[in-house]
């Protein structure tokens, strides 16, 4: 469904989400609302009941590069109980 991120621009999906891994989700959407054409990506991580989730939007001939920055940073985050 729609993520809206509230500065007027609206994520749809742009295909099926991916399973990566045990812990992961991904996928790409297409970006609505923008004066320029923009692509999105979201990445979500669990891990015994905490998550995070990274949203990224990026001109289109940037994506693969924030897509492998948004990779590295969510395995480099460190998911533990309070």
């Amino acid at each position: 469904r729609p993520l809206p991120n509230g500065s007027g621009l609206i994520l749809q999906p742009a295909g099926k989400l991916h399973l990566e891994g045990e812990e992961t989700l991904s996928g790409n959407y297409t970006v609505e609302g923008a004066k320029q054409p923009l692509t999105g990506y979201v990445w979500t991580r669990v891990s015994d009941g905490i998550g995070v989730t990274y949203v990224a939007i990026s001109a289109p001939d940037t994506a693969a590069g924030v897509q492998d920055v948004v990779q590295k940073l969510s395995q480099e985050t460190v998911l533990e109980q309070p």
